[in-house]
């Protein structure tokens, strides 16, 4: 393994660890504001992503079409986005490929230009579980088997920052269709 592709795991590590430490930190809402939530649905008030700093934020924006996607969490600094966690909804199909696309940051060479793809494709079978594989920058990146549930993380290394990401869903023989879009700003305070 190359150096690059050991930083590239450490980071994604260290990013996994923020996630799953913030997420137990985060507060949990009482029976009375339950009550006040739809459900399925999070307040994105009480619901914490990362840790954040005065230059990161996070922020859990309601997809457009909350059926197929339940929850998309976007991570950003001051310099755009960086981390993407996307969990699939109950109402998506049984088979599909959701794909986000980024482009890069306001003021960098990158800005207009694609810098990011990730590609999620994911099945259900007979046992109600899932298996995921995904690709980054159309190379193989992870394969998981017998998931509860379709839930994914992507991060990118400490160079690159995008300045939007547009995520795209196509059903199992269905029309490839533009399911969310946000711009980094949205999530920089």
């Amino acid at each position: 393994m190359n150096t690059r592709n050991i930083l590239k795991t450490l980071m994604l590590i260290s990013v996994i660890l923020c996630l799953i430490l913030s997420a137990s930190c985060a507060k949990t809402p009482s029976d009375s504001e339950q009550g006040q939530t739809t459900a399925g649905k999070t307040d994105p008030a009480s619901d914490s992503t990362s840790e954040t700093t005065s230059s990161d934020t996070a922020a859990d924006p309601k997809p457009e079409d909350d059926g197929i996607i339940k929850k998309i969490q976007v991570v950003s600094d001051d310099v755009g986005i960086y981390s993407t966690v996307i969990t699939l909804g109950k109402n998506a199909a049984d088979k599909g490929v959701i794909e986000m696309i980024y482009t890069g940051a306001k003021g960098t060479p990158q800005e207009d230009s694609v810098v990011n793809t990730f590609r999620i494709e994911y099945s259900k079978d007979e046992n109600g579980k899932y298996d995921i594989s995904t690709f980054f920058y159309g190379e193989v990146y992870q394969n998981q088997r017998g998931k509860e549930e379709v839930k994914v993380v992507n991060t990118f290394d400490a160079s690159l920052r995008a300045g939007d990401i547009t995520v795209f869903y196509t059903p199992d023989g269905g029309e490839k269709q533009e399911i969310y879009k946000a711009d980094a700003e949205q999530f920089m305070q």
